[in-house]
């Protein structure tokens, strides 16, 4: 049986799985580039074959190998089991709580700011619950683990099936640019008409771009549009939206996210693309049908969907 020396080698591990590079994973994690190729040796050697490999020509860079798949998928699950780990001690012998997922986009999208927030009264929620404020990225990931009973959530894909888990597309925005007045007006952007993925490729080399890491659904749609027509030297990844926000209204780069993310009382002008094919990004109501077996659950899950798509019906385009 594989020994696995350390929990970090193998978060290290899911990072590469996104960025495929030694380099960004690095800047990602905040660690020295040494310090991700020593991890993934590790890995290696415990496991006994290769998890990555080099193409030196034509376009590819890093990737994993098969191997290194098979672990990525095993290690994304042992990560999702951590990250619940302290609140499954904490039930033991307790009645079980509710886990509700949302967003932070789509929190503030129902006016939710936390579990102690008026609107969980409003919405006629009872019991013992916890909210998981987490990225969709990782969101979809605990819902396919079946860790998490009902919420909202967003993807790219306009039907979300997801086995067990039962999902209601609700409402759409689309994915854009957006920056500063300076920075919008410096690459002469029209800011009524939207921008057109091909536009991309003419925007000055000076401009760079910030976007949401891995942990939220803007890193798939950047995967599938941004990075097809911007080098990863000028691609910022961040942690969190607060951190997005603040250095496109300080006009460092123009961040890609979708206009449900965007407030007009920001400063910010957004561009949506005009593409046709362009990634949305579609809001689901969802619930396990696997975790609500309790009519208390089932009366939850009732009063959420009646809150949410009465507070989605009425929000911002």
């Amino acid at each position: 049986m594989a020994q696995i020396e350390n929990i970090r080698d193998l978060e290290i591990l899911a990072a590469f799985a996104q960025t495929h590079s030694f380099t960004e994973t690095a800047y990602e994690l905040n660690l020295s580039q040494p310090t991700i190729s020593l991890a993934i040796k590790r890995l290696e050697k415990q496991l006994g074959k290769p998890l990555v490999e080099r193409r030196r020509f034509g376009a590819g860079g890093v990737q994993l190998t098969e191997a290194g798949l098979v672990a990525v998928a095993h290690v994304q699950q042992v990560l999702t089991e951590l990250d619940t780990l302290g609140l499954a001690v904490s039930a033991v012998g307790q009645s079980r709580t509710r886990r509700i997922g949302l967003p932070p986009i789509i929190s503030s999208l129902l006016a939710w700011e936390s579990a102690d927030s008026r609107p969980l009264s409003l919405a006629g929620l009872t019991g013992s619950l916890s909210l998981q404020t987490v990225g969709s990225g990782r969101l979809l990931d605990q819902m396919r683990q079946h860790q998490v009973d009902y919420g909202a959530v967003a993807a790219v894909e306009d039907q979300l099936a997801i086995t067990g888990v039962e999902t209601r597309k609700m409402i759409t925005y689309p994915f854009g640019l957006a920056g500063s007045q300076s920075l919008i007006s410096r690459i002469g952007a029209n800011t009524s008409g939207g921008i057109a993925v091909n536009d991309l490729a003419h925007l000055p080399e000076s401009v760079r771009f910030v976007t949401l890491n891995h942990e939220f659904i803007h890193a798939q749609a950047s995967d599938a549009l941004l990075r097809q027509h911007i080098p990863a030297s000028r691609i910022i990844e961040v942690a969190d939206l607060d951190t997005l926000k603040a250095i496109t209204a300080a006009g460092i780069a123009l961040s890609f996210i979708t206009s449900a993310g965007v407030d007009a009382g920001e400063g910010i002008s957004f561009l949506p693309f005009t593409d046709a094919k362009a990634p949305q990004f579609n809001i689901y109501l969802f619930h396990d049908r696997d975790r609500a077996t309790t009519p208390g659950a089932e009366a939850d899950i009732q009063a959420f969907t009646h809150y949410a798509s009465h507070q989605l019906a009425s929000a911002r385009f």
